[in-house]
């Protein structure tokens, strides 16, 4: 018995619920939608599992259902006729957590609050819970300040350090002489409460490197409409137990997890980052998908929509394009993959050991079997003759990918590269003056968090249940639009594709933080 404005209603059912001005009661697959002034049925829908909550308002109703094989399904649909507008299935939604004001839906999962928009199926975490393990699987956080009191078992271990800058930017230091751990976070700005961005771990990882990869994460997150500011970690290890380091890190990180997520980057791995409660049930960022991780595929996929959009803009094709790509580790993988089986022609790889080139175009499945077994030096161990890794940068191609440290595409290499686009899988690869060269040269250079910015969506614009497929062909699509969005404004304007880009993030900022124009100013400083 249900009573709503101020008349008794008969229903029979488990779920109820009251908004705009209807009744809906579920029972079993269906719910049905009541008239609170006649409770005549006007309308029954059908769900594709057993109701367990639902929320409407004038516009549309939501609906949490469980299906087969423990599987939650979230759908919608439209008041006025009944029409099925959209269907995904989601992870551990907390089922009282629906709502629903025309047209978004909000709703909890697994991963944190989530935003769904009715007309695109798109989805949006707003909001992660403040524990070890989110939808990043990792950590971070405001830190209290530092605390040495010699029976906290976490901060009694470690030193930190911390020094503010402008802006808001934050340099943490945490080292545990134990077990090796040296290592560095760097939030670039506090205009948000959350900030995010991998941790790298390699031998020569320096306060300015992770600094700079701080600040492309800003623009990132801000090209993909995501709260966070930019954020970034290093660990210093040259050697030694690894996963003692890591070990350590984790618990490091405990004090700064309400404001600083992470998750893999060069030198790390998803599984460095999967907490206990994520292992048995793998979130899609740590899957692993035709035997390369979700995190490289998802970066791959980006980078080769992101050149396929730039050939478009051109009035090219990536099929038959040639493409060179330097690095083979987890991006170059990712990316070699994407554009073979895109139809491109990889004619190039390179690693620290050398460079693998044949015009003809390389058996990436061969080589990701070679990597496999040798790592880098894999160009050592194929069936022809390796080159000096320099002369990737000689080679006439269509689209030329660098993917291994800072600043490699230098004003020198920006001069002579032969090419018609350049599709970063690398952070900070554009040197001082080499975006200015390559357009003088008219050769598209998309900004490197445009093409890169796969990982970020994997992680925010997809949901975690996703079918991997299903996952990149979204990520693609996201990149592809941002990507002739910022070409058409360049050519509009008459400047960069980057100065278009941050032109972007600084309007997005503006609107999202309400921060000084100075502010601003500093943080879109290429």
């Amino acid at each position: 018995m249900s009573t709503v404005g101020g008349r008794d209603c008969s229903v029979s059912g488990d779920v109820l619920a009251v908004g705009g001005n209807r009744l809906a009661a579920g029972a079993g697959r269906t719910i049905e939608l009541l008239d609170p002034d006649t409770c005549a049925v006007e309308r029954s829908l059908d769900a594709s599992g057993v109701a367990a909550a639902v929320a409407l308002d004038n516009g549309l109703v939501a609906v949490l259902s469980h299906g087969s094989a423990g599987r939650t399904w979230l759908e919608w649909f439209r008041v006025a006729t009944g029409e099925r507008l959209g269907k995904r299935q989601v992870s551990g939604a907390t089922l009282p957590s629906l709502s629903v004001q025309e047209p978004w839906i909000l709703y909890r999962s697994a991963h944190g609050l989530r935003v769904l928009a009715a007309g695109s199926g798109r989805t949006r975490t707003v909001w992660h819970p403040p524990r070890p393990s989110s939808a990043r699987g990792c950590w971070g956080g405001t830190s209290p300040g530092p605390r040495t009191t010699a029976g906290d078992p976490v901060s009694g271990r470690f030193a930190f350090r911390r020094t503010t800058k402008l802006f808001g930017v934050r340099r943490i230091e945490l080292r545990d002489e134990a077990a090796g751990l040296d290592a560095l976070i760097v939030i670039d700005h506090d205009l948000f409460p959350v900030s995010a961005g991998g941790t790298r771990m390699l031998p020569d990882v320096d306060t300015r490197e992770v600094a700079r990869l701080a600040r492309a994460m800003t623009w990132k997150f801000a090209l993909c409409g995501v709260r966070y500011a930019g954020a970034k970690a290093g660990i210093r290890f040259e050697g030694g137990n690894r996963d003692a380091v890591l070990a350590a890190y984790r618990r490091a990180l405990t004090p700064f997890r309400e404001v600083f997520l992470t998750g893999p980057d060069m030198g790390t791995r998803p599984s460095d980052f999967v907490t206990a409660d994520l292992a048995e049930d793998l979130p899609l960022w740590a899957q692993s998908h035709e035997g390369l991780g979700m995190d490289d595929l998802a970066t791959g996929h980006g980078v080769k929509s992101a050149a396929e959009a730039a050939l478009t803009h051109l009035g090219r094709e990536l099929e038959g394009a040639a493409v060179a790509i330097e690095g083979f580790g987890k991006v170059g993988a990712g990316t070699a993959r994407a554009c073979a089986r895109a139809g491109a022609r990889v004619v190039a790889i390179s690693t620290v050991h050398g460079l693998l080139a044949d015009p003809a175009g390389l058996d990436v499945e061969e080589l990701l079997e070679l990597r496999g077994r040798f790592g880098d030096r894999l160009v050592q161990n194929a069936a022809r003759e390796s080159r000096p890794r320099e002369e990737l940068f000689e080679l006439e191609v269509d689209v030329l990918v660098p993917g291994a440290r800072p600043d490699s595409i230098t004003r020198r290499v920006a001069e002579r590269v032969r090419c018609a686009v350049v599709s970063p899988g690398a952070n900070i690869p554009y040197a001082p003056g080499a975006v200015e060269a390559l357009h003088r040269r008219e050769i598209v250079a998309i900004p490197d968090f445009i093409s890169n910015s796969g990982g970020v969506h994997l992680y925010e614009s997809v949901e975690q249940d996703d079918e991997p497929e299903a996952a990149l062909a979204k990520i693609e699509k996201l990149i592809t639009e941002t990507v002739m969005r910022t070409l058409a404004a360049a050519d509009a304007d008459g400047v960069t594709p980057l100065e278009a880009a941050l032109r972007d993030v600084r309007a997005y900022l503006a609107a999202e933080t309400g921060a000084a124009d100075d502010v601003l100013d500093g943080l879109v400083a290429a």
